[in-house]
């Protein structure tokens, strides 16, 4: 059996990683996967560093707590890797790293629509 992990998918703005949840969504099995929005939570306005640090430990710890029952967790958004890791650190998780590429034609008019 394997363990349930953690994964933050993350990347610039318009690369897609809002737009792979969907897909995530339709092609995991809900029993064994959450998937979540980095934002879903709600964006306050002028949101910056600290509120992404606190979005990305919050995020830790549920997909530690997650874990513990079996559940992989996915977290798609714009998080920074030095922030995910320093949540780790706190939560004291492991979490998986997904970094979204995309070249700059393609991002540029993801963010121009």
């Amino acid at each position: 059996m394997k363990t349930a992990q953690t994964y933050f998918v993350i990347g610039v703005n318009g690369v897609g990683k809002s737009t792979v949840i969907p897909e995530l969504k339709a092609l995991l099995d809900v029993t064994a996967f959450e998937i979540h929005d980095f934002d879903e939570r709600g964006v306050p306005n002028n949101a910056g560093k600290d509120w992404r640090e606190s979005e990305t430990l919050y995020f830790a710890k549920l997909g530690k707590a997650n874990a513990v029952k079996g559940i992989t967790t996915l977290i798609c958004g714009f998080s920074k890797v030095a922030e995910v890791l320093a949540a780790a650190q706190s939560a004291e998780s492991k979490p998986n790293i997904i970094l979204l590429d995309a070249n700059a034609e393609t991002i540029t008019k993801r963010i121009m629509n």
